[in-house]
């Protein structure tokens, strides 16, 4: 990849200075993602104890509630729609910030990137383990909107078509990713080139993904070994749509950042990323109770 394009990296030091770049950036993909999976799990736990249940939480997630009583269709969908819509309006929110933040403040704009993508994916990731159980209530899939669709008395046929319709639709929220992408490039001539764009893609979005997957599983695993997975998977469609909003771009028009994510070296990195594991199985791995 490098050799074809030799005179495109003058903007980057050498190959490392870029490893380093999708370092930094698979970092923030992993701190994003581990936040969005525990807080998502902290806002679902706190609507059951706000209706008087008292299930414990943590990376792993929420304590099952089977065989409490007092449920309604409203309690259903505060206590286990909450972590898509915490999804969605988290990335929502961070998308926004990303425009809003200043171009030069590159790990704030590629954190906020993450954490927006990680959202929506979050949030998606919900109508995929919808699917997956089949709106069959003993699959261990069988949550977030089928539940709630099944506490509306729907019939199976019409859960799993009203599942994939949104599955399908909420693709083209992918297609606002794409000018972010080509923001967080750092070489316009890059962009430019012939198979350029695909490049840009590899490096800011692909491989920094796959590093940051290794990080996610390396501070997880096995907590929430299914949905984390699912999440992950959740990212091969989005990859693909990205990929052709991204072809409409022409690279003029687009402001980067010449160089693009600064870094602070590789030992900084790995103190990073050995307090994000530590983090994530001695303190996040905690069951918490009822805080009220």
């Amino acid at each position: 990849m490098f050799e074809r394009f030799p005179d495109i990296y003058s903007d980057v030091d050498d190959r490392l200075e870029l490893r380093l770049k999708w370092l930094y950036s698979g970092f923030h993909f992993a701190i994003s993602f581990i936040l969005l999976n525990y807080t998502s799990h902290a806002w679902s736990t706190s609507h059951a104890w706000d209706y008087g249940y008292r299930p414990l939480f943590c990376y792993s997630g929420m304590d099952s509630l089977q065989h409490t009583v007092g449920w309604s269709v409203s309690r259903i969908a505060w206590v286990f729609l909450a972590p898509p819509i915490w999804g969605l309006a988290t990335s929502a929110l961070s998308l926004g910030a990303f425009h809003a933040v200043d171009s030069l403040r590159t790990h704030l704009r590629t954190f906020l990137f993450w954490l927006s993508l990680n959202g929506f994916l979050l949030f998606y990731s919900y109508l995929t383990t919808g699917l997956m159980s089949w709106a069959n209530w003993t699959s261990k899939f069988f949550m977030g909107f089928v539940g709630f669709f099944a506490w509306l008395d729907w019939t199976k046929g019409t859960i799993i078509g009203v599942t994939a319709m949104f599955s399908i639709l909420a693709l083209a929220y992918s297609f606002v990713y794409s000018r972010p992408v080509m923001q967080l490039n750092y070489s316009r001539l890059l962009a430019s080139r012939p198979n350029g764009k695909s490049i840009v893609f590899l490096n800011v979005v692909f491989i920094p993904f796959l590093i940051g997957c290794a990080l996610v599983a390396i501070a997880s695993f096995p907590m929430d070994l299914g949905y984390q997975a699912v999440r992950m998977v959740s990212y091969l469609p989005f990859f693909i749509f990205c990929l052709l909003g991204i072809s409409f771009f022409q690279s003029k028009y687009i402001t980067v950042v010449k160089g693009g994510l600064k870094h602070g070296g590789i030992w900084l990195w790995v103190a990073l990323a050995i307090t994000l594991v530590l983090v994530t199985r001695l303190v996040l791995s905690v069951k918490m109770g009822p805080l009220w």
